[in-house]
């Protein structure tokens, strides 16, 4: 009887420390998906400012100038250490989603990264040689560089906006009205990037020189 009773104290513990093991696990998975959303929002904001640092920059290839400032990437570090924790729990839209943005998100360093190498370069090129052709290469390599990390940019803005507003199944999948909507977005985004080169012509390049004030310039995506 003894032993039964035991027994039974010893099953009914073990089955309480599942139990308990299950909860915690549920909310500690439930957080950490809240931290993704709340990491998303940080990163719509950290992106703006860096369509902002293009938009300019943009401007400045559009008057014949080169950009002589780097930016700061965007950090990510829920989903960096965070994100396997949830991977199983997901559904697949949301997989595809959160991955694609962040993916996005580490293009916009690596550029970034490119970007300012290359202005250390050109700074080099233009001390030693001056306007030379291997000076006038780098401007226009510099002025890719930027036209794909605006529309990088924007695109990461898209992406956030559209899984925030469909949380529970962010589909993006081919001939949807949402990828439509995602292809004529694209369009606009190449329209807008244009007339944002185009706007730089019309802007002394003293103008760059100052403080700068993004109410300067007109206003980006």
């Amino acid at each position: 009887m003894k032993l039964s009773i035991g027994l039974s104290g010893a099953l009914a513990g073990f089955l309480l420390a599942q139990i308990g093991t299950t909860i915690r696990a549920y909310f500690q998975r439930a957080k950490t998906l809240k931290l993704l959303i709340e990491e998303l929002k940080d990163i719509d904001r950290e992106s703006t400012r860096l369509l902002y640092f293009h938009g300019r920059n943009l401007q400045l290839y559009g008057a014949q100038g080169f950009v002589e400032s780097a930016a700061i990437g965007v950090s990510n570090p829920i989903f960096s250490n965070y994100y396997k924790d949830v991977l199983l729990h997901l559904n697949q839209s949301q997989r595809i989603s959160f991955q694609m943005i962040h993916g996005l998100v580490g293009t916009q360093n690596f550029m970034l990264n490119q970007i300012e190498n290359l202005c250390s370069v050109m700074r080099k090129e233009h001390r030693t040689n001056g306007l030379s052709a291997e000076f006038l290469r780098c401007t226009e390599e510099l002025g890719e560089l930027t036209k794909h990390g605006y529309s990088n940019c924007a695109i990461i803005k898209w992406h956030i906006d559209f899984h925030l507003n469909n949380q529970d199944a962010p589909n993006l999948s081919p001939g949807t009205e949402d990828h439509r909507a995602y292809l004529q977005y694209l369009e606009s985004v190449i329209k807008e990037m244009n007339q944002t080169i185009e706007s730089g012509k019309t802007i002394s390049k003293e103008k760059f020189e100052t403080i700068y004030n993004p109410n300067d310039f007109e206003a980006q995506l």
